[in-house]
């Protein structure tokens, strides 16, 4: 089985976000538990309202000062959150009758991991098309946890009715930064820069794009799964449909939905090495082989009784197999060696579906008897009119029928030399190149590369990634099936490490 060695792990990317706390001084003694942000946004209860919020930027010892026309910028600046959400709890707005004047209050709770300021400002709407800019007045941390929420009390500052006040309050702005709510499901800081922002609303529609076009190309309304084009039948690859259900979310793709997971236990066990988990559940420690040999074998070798809905039963005529053993117990004693063939073993293609019972292949079979391809070439040349002789079909019904021949002087073309059973080549490299597989190697295609980086827990570039997307009308239909589904993969990690 091929391995696969990780090299030496590379410096971390400076972060461009938000550093929302200086490096406190730590004691042995505190507990360094961190509480996760995405369950403090489930205990945030508040009517949701998307505010521009500035931040002020103050120095260790600086005091917070309230908003001010007349301070220079030098002397005020902010940091710009873009489309800030807050929960608001409640909001008070009233019209003096005697002063001719409109007053407005109420309080929200803000999310992690920014923490407010007394004097911060921002932006909202104040309703009939209007909008305000509001102070804050009272900053309480609702936890004593260092990962918690603030509750902050505001009032309105002043009603904008002119464009030159809020660009009078952004010549204050030193940073901008938008605000992804989805992030804090992922542990992320949701505050990016601009240029982050705009990757991530480029890379969300390429794999919004990608995965439907996926289900448009490859989902089989006949056999309700995704089947692997390229092949002369239906061939179906347990391990795609299984990759694919984990990572798309059927929630936003209603086809998704609609797919359905064929019987191949007998193959369940491959999952745990195979290239399909490490790509999705990445471990420096834990992936350090993959079996990287397959090939589509008759849907005679799993199972044959219908009622546990085996794939023999599914349509499908070819199911891909992986061709190393895997490196277990089971494998060392020869335990699956007879259950390698499927539970009742070798079965003709016609099974009767009511007593689920068949011959076994092999059965009458002897090294003594008259060789199958001589006797293919007798018929072939005493019905040469009706039936010419084709070797292409000759040795594909031979890859149907299991066929070995035991006539060591048969000039048949199914006896031409093979390479060893043991060595990966083109015709049997599973996804990748032969070369892929070997540590001693660098690959040289583009799409080989951002794998193995990938696997070795590197941060991949969503744009690499979008732009290997956009060219995948170059691929063949069977690339397409393989490769698409990878970079789907890819570029999910790399949009929740933007």
């Amino acid at each position: 089985m091929p391995s696969f060695k990780y090299p030496d792990p590379v410096a971390p990317k400076t972060p461009s976000t938000v550093a929302v706390a200086d490096k406190e001084y730590s004691h042995s003694i505190v507990d360094t538990k961190q509480q996760p942000l995405n369950s403090l946004v489930t205990r945030i209860a508040g009517s949701s309202r998307d505010v521009d919020y500035y931040s002020q930027v103050l120095a260790g010892a600086e005091t917070p000062q309230t908003y001010s026309v007349n301070l220079a910028p030098h002397l005020q600046q902010y940091r710009l959150i873009e489309d800030f959400e807050i929960k608001q709890q409640d909001f008070d707005y009233s019209f003096s009758d005697e002063t001719n004047e409109v007053s407005g209050s109420g309080t929200a709770l803000i999310y992690p991991p920014l923490i407010p300021n007394i004097g911060d400002v921002f932006i909202a709407d104040i309703g009939d098309g209007r909008v305000g800019l509001f102070s804050l007045t009272r900053v309480e941390k609702k936890s004593i946890f260092k990962q918690a929420c603030y509750e902050i009390a505001f009032n309105l500052l002043n009603v904008i009715t002119s464009k030159d006040f809020v660009d009078v309050l952004n010549q204050k702005v030193v940073e901008t930064y938008h605000f992804v709510k989805d992030f804090i499901l992922y542990g992320q800081n949701p505050l990016l820069v601009k240029e982050d922002y705009l990757l991530l609303n480029d890379s969300m529609q390429i794999l919004d794009e990608a995965i439907e076009d996926y289900l448009t190309e490859f989902y089989s309304r006949e056999l309700c799964t995704l089947v692997v084009p390229g092949y002369s039948r239906p061939t179906y690859d347990p391990f795609v449909v299984k990759a694919f259900m984990t990572v798309v979310d059927s929630s936003e793709h209603h086809r998704a939905r609609l797919i359905k997971m064929k019987n191949t236990d007998e193959l369940k066990e491959f999952w745990h090495n195979s290239i399909w988990e490490a790509l999705i559940n990445p471990s420096r420690n834990q992936h350090t082989s993959f079996w990287g040999r397959a090939k589509a074998v008759p849907v005679t070798a799993f199972n044959m009784h219908p009622r546990i809905n085996s794939i023999r039963f599914s349509g499908f005529d070819l199911c891909m197999r992986p061709l190393d053993k895997l490196e277990n117990v089971d494998t060392y004693y020869q335990l699956n060696v007879g259950s390698q063939a499927g539970f009742y073993g070798w079965f003709n293609t016609y099974v009767r579906p009511i007593t689920a019972s068949g011959s076994i292949m092999g059965q009458n079979r002897s090294v003594g008897k008259a060789c199958w391809c001589k006797v293919q070439n007798w018929y072939h040349a005493h019905h040469d009119t009706l039936h010419p002789w084709d070797p292409m079909n000759h040795l594909s019904h031979i890859s149907q029928y299991n066929h070995t021949c035991h006539d060591p002087d048969c000039p048949c073309v199914c006896h031409s030399e093979t390479k060893s059973e043991e060595e990966t080549t083109l015709e049997n490299s599973y996804i990748f190149s032969p070369d892929f597989w070997k540590d001693s190697i660098t690959s040289t295609d583009a799409f080989e590369q951002v794998v193995k980086q990938h696997l070795s827990l590197k941060t991949v570039d969503s744009a690499i990634v979008n732009k290997l997307l956009k060219e995948r009308r170059t691929w063949t239909h069977q690339e397409r099936f393989y490769k698409m589904l990878v970079l789907i993969i890819i570029l999910v990690a790399s949009i929740r490490s933007i």
